[in-house]
Formats: C-alpha cells, structure tokens, sequence
C-alpha cells in the first residue's frame, strides 16, 4: 500500500511539473523530470527537497575531489537502490546542476 501511494504522489508531482508554464522551468525541474521520465520517483512532495539537495551534494563532493565511483558507492548507502538506478541518478544530477564534471561519469 505505501508503494502505490508513493507511485500516486509521484504521478501527481510528475503532473504537476508536466504542467506548470516551461518560463518557470529551472534545473530543479528539468531534474525532477528526468528522473520521473526514468522512473525513479517515488517519493512523497514533501521528499522532493531532500532529494534535490541530495542531488546538488553530487556538485560539492565532486569539488572536494570524489570520483564518480566514489559517488555512486555513497549515494547507494543513502538511497538504497540498485547500482543502475544510482548510476542514473548521479548521471543526471551531474548533468543537470554541475554539467562540468560530466567528464568524470563512466
């Protein structure tokens, strides 16, 4: 039951974002969207906060030196997903909020 309820929370965010004017579109956004397009939203609107700073923390490990693989293995204890699902998440974290460290995704 709590799955399908983070599924419905997820398909209204998805919603929401889909629909609101592409003026407001930021970084935030296109994030969101991305991972929604992959599937990989499940969380509550209340969650969708924690889930951007996390995302922006990729940007500043990157600074302090953290490879990709050093990202991938952090944010796989945090996150609790598979290899694949993180693999896409820094991916597109990288992308989207510090697309100068895209050389560094393998």
């Amino acid at each position: 039951m709590n799955r399908t309820i983070a599924y419905a929370s997820a398909a209204l965010f998805t919603a929401a974002l889909v629909t609101a004017p592409t003026a407001a579109a930021g970084p935030e956004e296109d994030f969101l969207l991305m991972l929604a397009s992959e599937g990989l939203i499940s969380a509550a609107p209340d969650e969708v906060g924690s889930i951007i700073n996390s995302a922006r923390s990729v940007c500043s490990e990157y600074g302090a030196g953290a490879t990709y693989a050093g990202q991938l293995s952090r944010l796989r204890g945090m996150l609790g997903w598979s290899d694949s699902q993180v693999g896409t998440y820094v991916a597109t974290a990288t992308r989207v909020f510090c697309p100068e460290y895209a050389p560094l995704i393998g």
